[in-house]
């Protein structure tokens, strides 16, 4: 499923036999299977992904995390998975240096050189990494571990105040200081009197399950929160918390594999904006929607609310 790239093999190939003896940890963005071809002492790998997570935890099995927080011992190397979002790149990058020993080997890995000319004027790395492979406009980088690296998860947090709620984020993820329009679009259409089980499909920072949970009649309704970023799942059990709301059924899911009931409502703002992906969506959901209700899920895809009745008619709202 996840190939070795072009990258990775020139890596694999300078490097395969220098890391034999070393503890080694994989972080980042698109890791692929490096981890499995690279031979070393210990490997432990880091994704925020889920959908990866699950694929590399049926090879490696108890060296996968999908929690930075939960990163148990310090290592000698680090191979760093460099990501287009710079900020999230940051963050990753910060606390993972942060375990590292002195006189660690550093590696940061980019395809297509995107945000990462300028890594050495990162005043929170305090380190100088050297290019030593460019190629296909990808990169890598090494660097020395000399100067200790701190790092607090709650330097990183963002927030903002919605209907009397505060709605947490990590600063990685997407309008981390705002409500979006697409959640602002889709908070509008709720209903007071919404009964049943209800599936808040992508829940970016918690704002629509914290609204859901303050409008509705929450003691006939369960809520389920899912994404497949552990960022969001985080930040969506940092805002419930927050804002003293419990018995939600918060936890990582690639759609709806996870989910193994059928539930009476679906509320999402998936990132399509265009291709046959918002279609996909739309097709799928019908693996667990129950048929007792007339409207099953609002959407946001390609800037229109869309209502999908369980008849498969679509209604769509500018």
């Amino acid at each position: 499923m996840y190939k070795l790239l072009a990258i990775n093999k020139y890596f694999l190939y300078k490097f395969k036999n220098n890391l034999q003896n070393l503890r080694v940890i994989f972080a980042g963005h698109n890791i692929n299977s490096l981890p499995i071809y690279l031979q070393t002492k210990d490997t432990m790998v880091y994704t925020n992904q889920y959908d990866y997570y699950l694929w590399l935890k049926k090879i490696l099995h108890k060296k996968v995390f999908l929690n930075m927080l939960n990163i148990p011992v310090y290592y000698n190397v680090l191979i760093f998975f460099w990501t287009k979002n710079k900020r999230a790149s940051v963050i990753l990058f910060t606390k993972f240096a942060s375990n590292l020993l002195y006189n660690s080997d550093i590696f940061i890995i980019r395809e297509n050189n995107n945000g990462i000319k300028s890594i050495n004027n990162i005043n929170t790395f305090n380190i100088i990494f050297y290019k030593i492979i460019s190629v296909r406009k990808c990169s890598i980088y090494r660097a020395i571990y000399k100067k200790e690296i701190l790092f607090n998860i709650n330097d990183y947090w963002e927030f903002y105040i919605f209907k009397n709620s505060i709605i947490y984020n990590l600063s990685s993820i997407f309008n981390s200081n705002k409500l979006d329009l697409g959640s602002k679009l889709l908070i509008t259409i709720l209903q007071s009197h919404i009964q049943g089980k209800v599936l808040d499909l992508g829940c970016s920072s918690g704002i629509i399950t914290t609204i859901l949970f303050n409008s509705i009649k929450i003691h006939k309704t369960k809520l389920y929160a899912v994404n497949k970023d552990a960022k969001a799942i985080f930040s969506t059990e940092k805002t419930l918390l927050i804002n003293h709301i419990y018995n939600v059924n918060v936890f990582p899911s690639n759609l709806f594999p996870h989910i193994n009931d059928t539930v009476n409502l679906i509320i999402s703002n998936p990132p399509f904006h265009n291709g046959n992906g918002g279609q996909y969506f739309l097709n799928y959901i019908y693996t667990i929607l129950s048929k007792k209700n007339k409207y099953t899920v609002f959407s946001l895809i390609n800037n229109e609310i869309i209502i999908l009745c369980i008849n498969r008619k679509y209604y769509t709202y500018n």
